[in-house]
């Protein structure tokens, strides 16, 4: 129901802007991630989409007549989420200057976003495959907790972490629900952990 809610508005809030501005009626392909962009920049924080609210605590608590739709919306929301700072990412030139980590790590980012999107995995394969993925996100993160605590190397875990949280969200979603669910939680646990550092606003409490 949140994520029917959200939808609604953002459709609201796109269809008067577009209306106050005169322009025509060809949506924008790029409105979610620019307006990420703009939530970013008032949250100080131009990641701060990373942030899945939704956690393991929250599917847990979910009643279960509604958690499996939950999960699907949560899952897809996310994964747009995530491709969307990846875009973000790629252009970040302090990120990028970090040189070997960056480049070891973008790969683990993309295959996040690879096993979402290969509908070929079968349900008996998805532990497998969702965990490959993890473990290369691990290895990455990793590399980069050994190379300091720089705000571009926190961004790199930042981004690690969140992926890790979301495979496990999304090999739920994929029907790996008890294997999916250690991986969530090991995601979840390394984001809090991975935000400790970070410098907050007040909107992040929002």
């Amino acid at each position: 129901m949140q994520r029917s809610m959200s939808r609604t508005f953002t459709c609201i809030v796109s269809a008067s802007l577009c209306v106050l501005a005169g322009c025509d009626s060809a949506p924008n392909p790029n409105f979610e991630h620019e307006l990420r962009v703009k939530q970013g920049a008032l949250a100080g924080d131009p990641y701060d989409a990373l942030r899945n609210r939704w956690t393991l605590v929250g599917y847990l608590q979910t009643p279960g007549s509604y958690r499996e739709r939950q999960v699907q919306d949560q899952s897809a929301e996310y994964a747009s989420i995530y491709e969307s700072m990846l875009r973000m990412l790629d252009n970040d030139s302090a990120v990028r200057a970090t040189g070997e980590l960056f480049e070891m790590c973008r790969p683990k980012y993309e295959a996040v976003l690879v096993f979402w999107k290969d509908t070929r995995i079968d349900a008996a394969n998805v532990g497998t495959a969702a965990t490959k993925v993890f473990d290369g996100l691990v290895a990455c993160r990793e590399r980069v907790v050994a190379a300091g605590s720089s705000d571009p190397n926190m961004v790199l875990r930042r981004f690690a972490s969140s992926g890790m949280g979301f495979m496990g969200l999304a090999a739920v979603a994929r029907g790996d629900t008890q294997g999916g669910m250690k991986l969530w939680q090991q995601g979840d646990t390394l984001k809090g952990q991975d935000r400790s550092d970070f410098k907050l606003s007040p909107l992040n409490f929002r």
